[in-house]
């Protein structure tokens, strides 16, 4: 049996082996193959091979690591992986509070300047009606002060005829008499 790597290097070869177990580890990435030939027999004999190919974790003997007496450190590196998993988590409740509290302060600012925009929209409105108002107010005293500075000047001079008439009228009597 030999295993070769995708770019020829052999990792493992055996010649005359009936039965066993070997492993390697890949530093190349790609396909490796493993060939099997069994020597040319007369008369020709029938080859069982059984092949079992693992990868990754399942690749890992997990009996012969609890016997090796590495289980107290990998016990130790997994409370540390479970306290980093909780705080990491703590930390998603803690953000996700953080950001249902930044939406309702959100929210509650959206309406309140809603109602300020209101508020300014009213103000202005009615500051312009006042405006107007007054405008009109001082256009219609203004109109009747011409009109009354009018009839005041009509009425002097009726009262100025008049006086004249009178007088004449007066003098007239005087010197008849």
């Amino acid at each position: 049996m030999q295993v070769t790597s995708p770019h020829g290097v052999s990792y493992h070869y055996g010649d005359k082996v009936e039965k066993g177990t070997f492993a390697f580890t890949a530093s190349e990435n790609g396909p490796y193959s493993a060939c099997f030939w069994s020597p040319l027999h007369k008369p020709p004999l029938t080859t069982i091979v059984e092949f079992d190919w693992r990868s990754g974790v399942e690749a890992r003997d997990w009996s012969n690591v609890a016997k090796k007496g590495n289980i107290e450190a990998m016990e130790i590196e997994l409370r540390k992986l479970s306290v980093t998993v909780r705080n990491v988590h703590a930390e998603m409740y803690y953000l996700r509070d953080r950001e249902e509290e930044m939406q309702e302060l959100n929210l509650s600012t959206n309406s309140e300047m809603a109602i300020m925009g209101f508020l300014s929209l009213v103000v202005c409105v009615s500051v312009a009606g006042l405006q107007s108002w007054h405008l009109r107010c001082y256009k219609r005293a203004a109109t009747d002060r011409e009109i009354a500075g009018i009839d005041k000047a009509r009425i002097r001079e009726r009262e100025s005829k008049d006086t004249d008439t009178r007088f004449t009228w007066f003098t007239n009597t005087m010197c008849v008499s």
